[in-house]
């Protein structure tokens, strides 16, 4: 296949196994996240080093999809489950910034999915 699918939340639950199942299908990956994989998820057969980056820092986000030229965004990247200000802020910021870089690269898909989402 021809797809680079960057992947947000990727050492997350859902992105871990969403990262696994890509690559096993023969997709190129970005695995990024804020915090490493933990011990359990790490068990997981998957091959690709996940980047250690926020999602919100814009110019950050921009060098990476600028760089690997994403396909896809699976975005699964998600804070803490609260309604805090700084949680909700985190999602708007996110959301904002992927579908920014999304429509300036035009990528062909986006799709969000989270297991803290409410």
């Amino acid at each position: 296949m021809d797809s680079t699918i960057l992947i947000t939340g990727a050492n997350g639950f859902i992105g871990s196994y969403f990262t696994e199942l890509m690559e096993s299908l023969g997709n190129r990956v970005v695995p990024v996240d804020v915090l490493p994989r933990s011990a359990d998820l790490s068990l997981l057969a998957i091959q690709t080093p996940s980047r250690i980056m926020n999602v919100t820092d814009v110019a950050a986000f921009r060098e990476l999809c600028q760089l690997e030229h994403p396909t896809h965004i699976f975005h699964a990247a998600h804070p803490p489950r609260d309604d805090s200000p700084e949680v909700l802020n985190f999602c708007y910021r996110a959301m904002t910034n992927i579908l920014e870089a999304a429509r300036e690269l035009k990528v062909k898909s986006v799709v969000y999915s989270s297991s803290g989402a409410h």
